[in-house]
């Protein structure tokens, strides 16, 4: 599987865009069942399609009250990749790519909001 990590409910923490080079997301997810961890997704040839009026800073991805609601990664017509990002409680947005890297490790009783 492509992208095999369940991002819902995850909150964004950092989140860092070269266009057409790479996007790198690191997001706290988890629960008190399971524990929690961070995950660091880098899209390769990144391409950042945002769905509000406005930039990246429209969406508050980085606060404490935004969290990712739902996902889903797709083919494109050339050969690309497209993973699609709901957010809650607004707001939405693509990122097109090649490839992702990804990256976890867990995080400690401190790092949770």
């Amino acid at each position: 599987m492509l992208l095999d990590v369940n991002l819902h409910d995850a909150q964004h923490r950092s989140f860092e865009y070269s266009p057409h080079e790479t996007l790198t997301v690191r997001a706290l997810m988890g629960d008190l069942i399971v524990g929690y961890e961070f995950v660091e997704l880098t899209y390769m040839d990144a391409e950042l399609r945002v769905s509000e009026v406005g930039s990246v800073r429209a969406l508050r991805l980085l606060h404490d009250r935004t969290e990712i609601l739902y996902t889903e990664v797709d083919a494109e017509a050339d050969g690309r990749f497209v993973h699609r990002v709901l957010l809650w409680p607004r707001g939405e947005y693509e990122v097109v790519f090649t490839a992702v890297k990804v990256h976890r490790e867990p995080a400690s009783p401190g790092d949770r909001r």
